[in-house]
């Protein structure tokens, strides 16, 4: 395959001839020998070893034999480790990887729509936290000093770089942006290090780490801070800002003590009244203190739920509904094998849709390859629909479910670790993982797609540590080890 960026174009050889790739403004063209054909859709390559690869989603031509004749240009396989897809960007044709490593096929409809990298290539996590309501995508890099968030806007179907806000307390390792949440113009950034309530607790403490969230609101193109939410009995280690969901003037924030999968935390919700945020609830469990209560939290209207991955050592999820001011808890819903690889370890609500990870849950024969649940509920019954799984893609250590995320009828799923034990990785302990997206089809979830970095991935990149997708089915995937950190934007091309 050769490249000739001064025509634009791609040439494809094989033994009858060449076929070129070019922009033609409005459509992609393509010349066939010396036949031309309009298509719509697009243009797919695969190994440049293997004869003629090209095959056109969509043909406009009214030559039947044509049509034919491309129809039958089908790519055997893609390249290691994930496929390609050739696009122009108004420039230059290039190949974005879109589907699995292992190669199967190039048919995927979900592209890498863009890469978003970190401002500096230390360790900074940048991508460890990422949050999207429509056009806008918010970034956290909670260890580039005291934390920095990162704001990007989408315009002319390029992801721009806003505004950066750093931790206005300013203070060492107060890990601003280590959990972020937007929704319209009103963003939420938890920095768990926080020593704001220390003085009220142990004034002498040096280090406390009470956590505390930052609420920030948008006019225009500016943000600016409306109010710093602490909890009214914070207290050393209780890394209040772990977790955050936004629902209209509610934030629900997660309070994961210490290292959480063995003591209990808490869960607060705050609601605004004007420009005036007030702790309005503290929500614990009707059966005592869960170990990692509040490992997870997601709020939506007047649902909140919230999970606790350390119960009876196996995890469960706790259910509260507001009625006149007041949360109950109405179901507690838990698997029921005994180690069910901390079930709760991350949730997310859409409706009466719920999603509830299990990342080192042992399937298909792999330690730790992870799984999903999804429940829907009829009243106040939550009832499980669906088992969610990579199938026989599951690896050990893939830790698939850690993060996940759900909009209408898309889910994606991080699964950080995957890859670890690809040969092309060198057996790495730690992979460049993978991002997977399941539909709801007819009532049914299945999987659509699996997201991937591509050729340039790394050992420990840990792609899907954090996971988003929006409204308009974008998906952003934050891989906070590579080289500083980058976030990888999804998106489905129909």
């Amino acid at each position: 395959m050769a490249q000739d960026a001064t025509l634009r174009r791609i040439t494809v050889s094989n033994d009858d001839g060449d076929v070129y790739f070019e922009s033609s403004g409005d459509g992609s063209e393509i010349v066939l020998k010396t036949e031309k054909v309009r298509v719509d859709g697009d243009v797919y390559c695969g190994s440049s070893t293997v004869g003629l690869l090209a095959h056109i989603d969509a043909l406009k031509t009214k030559d039947d034999a044509l049509a034919d004749r491309i129809a039958s240009i089908q790519p055997p396989k893609c390249m290691e480790p994930g496929g390609a897809k050739l696009q122009f960007n108004g420039t230059y044709w290039f190949c974005v990887c879109n589907q699995n490593w292992s190669g199967s096929s190039c048919e995927s409809s979900w592209m890498r729509e863009a890469k978003l990298n970190a401002s500096s290539t230390a360790y900074i996590s940048f991508g460890y936290s990422v949050a999207a309501f429509e056009n806008t995508l918010i970034v956290g890099a909670p260890y580039e000093g005291s934390g920095n968030v990162y704001m990007y806007s989408l315009s002319d179907d390029s992801w721009t770089l806003q505004a950066k806000i750093q931790s206005p307390q300013g203070d060492d390792y107060d890990r601003f942006g280590y959990a972020v949440d937007v929704v319209e113009d009103t963003m939420a950034i938890g920095a768990i290090e926080d020593e704001s309530n220390c003085g009220q607790q142990n004034p002498s403490a040096d280090s406390c780490g009470t956590g505390s969230v930052y609420v920030f609101v948008r006019s225009g193109t500016a943000w600016t801070q409306q109010a710093k939410l602490i909890a009214s009995d914070g207290a050393s280690g209780d890394n209040f800002g772990s977790a955050i969901s936004i629902s209209g003037n509610d934030i629900a924030v997660g309070a994961l003590v210490g290292s959480g999968y063995s003591r209990s935390g808490s869960a607060y919700v705050f609601s605004r009244t004007g420009d005036t945020w007030t702790e309005t609830a503290k929500i614990g469990a009707s059966d005592g203190s869960p170990n990692g209560f509040g490992i997870s939290i997601a709020i939506s209207g007047d649902d909140l739920v919230v999970g606790a991955h350390g119960d009876e050592e196996k995890g469960s999820v706790y259910i509260f509904r507001r009625s006149s001011g007041t949360w109950t808890e109405k179901a507690k819903v838990q698997e029921t094998q005994t180690n069910a690889g901390a079930f709760g370890q991350a949730v997310s609500i859409f409706g009466d849709t719920l999603v509830v990870s299990a990342p080192y849950d042992d399937n298909n024969g792999k330690s730790g390859s992870g799984s999903a649940h999804v429940f829907t509920r009829v009243a106040d019954t939550w009832t499980k629909k669906a088992t969610l799984t990579a199938g026989s893609d599951s690896q050990t250590s893939d830790q698939f479910g850690y993060s996940i995320s759900i909009s209408g009828d898309l889910i994606a799923l991080g699964a950080p670790g995957h890859g670890a034990d690809e040969s092309w990785m060198g057996g790495a302990s730690t992979g460049p993982g993978a991002v997977y997206v399941f539909r709801q089809i007819d009532g049914t979830w299945s999987k659509e797609a699996k997201l991937m970095i591509g050729t340039d991935a790394g050992s420990y990149d840990s792609l899907g540590k954090a996971v988003r997708i929006n409204s308009n089915g974008t998906v952003f995937a934050g891989a906070p080890p590579r080289n500083g950190g980058s976030v990888y934007v999804f998106s489905f091309k129909a």
